[in-house]
């Protein structure tokens, strides 16, 4: 499903004038492996996928998060891709007073 989403992205956004800006999937580190599972990981991966939805459907969700949040916040790699998905697509606002 991912790659369907991705090819759906990546024509969205030639449609509106940018080259898709693919990204190589993040290595976990070494150390991941031996990582314990998240505590409540049911309810961290509905968080994740409500976020994920807000980002998608709020106009200007986007600006507000791009700044801090990272791909690699994500606990399930699946919502880490679509979140680089979005933040491909991403086109800040620009602020009239400021340029």
């Amino acid at each position: 499903m991912a790659d369907v989403l991705a090819g759906v992205l990546g024509d969205l956004a030639r449609r509106w004038g940018t080259e898709p800006r693919p990204q190589a999937p993040a290595t976990l580190p070494a150390t991941a492996a031996a990582e314990p599972p998240l505590a409540g990981t049911d309810e961290v991966a509905e968080n994740e996928r409500f976020l994920l939805a807000v980002l998608a459907e709020r106009s200007g969700a986007m600006d507000e998060v791009a700044g801090w949040l990272r791909p690699d916040d994500f606990a399930d790699t699946a919502h880490a891709q679509l979140y680089r998905c979005l933040g491909a697509l991403h086109h800040p606002a620009v602020n009239p007073s400021t340029g």
